[in-house]
């Protein structure tokens, strides 16, 4: 039975860009820095975790990525850069599992309270 780092990296693969990059994903590889998942990405994401390994609690995507308007992408050229979010990366997501619940972000509010 494989570990759960390669359960999600398997998983990340299928649903990020990083299918079609040759740099592995680690345990430092960011969700949406390096993977560009965000907005409704991120929902699945947390839904998958919670379905396979029983992540609960709340989990907010707008603290980790920008929203699934398509207009992500405007906002990133005209300025807006990817340290308005709290981080989340593969490490965070394993965290997450061992504990079986969201880690509350210490900035207490991610790109809302920036």
């Amino acid at each position: 039975m494989p570990d759960a780092f390669q359960i999600v990296a398997d998983h990340l693969r299928k649903i990020s860009a990083a299918k079609d990059r040759t740099k592995p994903i680690t345990l430092d590889t960011e969700i949406y820095r390096d993977l560009g998942l965000h907005g409704f990405d991120l929902w699945e994401l947390a839904l998958w975790l919670h379905g396979k390994f029983g992540v609960e609690g709340p989990f907010y995507p707008a603290w980790y990525g920008p929203p699934e308007n398509g207009g992500h992408l405007f906002r990133w050229l005209f300025g807006e850069k990817y340290d308005k979010y709290d981080s989340l990366t593969v490490r965070d997501l394993l965290a997450a599992i061992d504990s079986k619940k969201w880690p509350q972000q210490a900035s207490g509010g991610g790109a809302e309270s920036k």
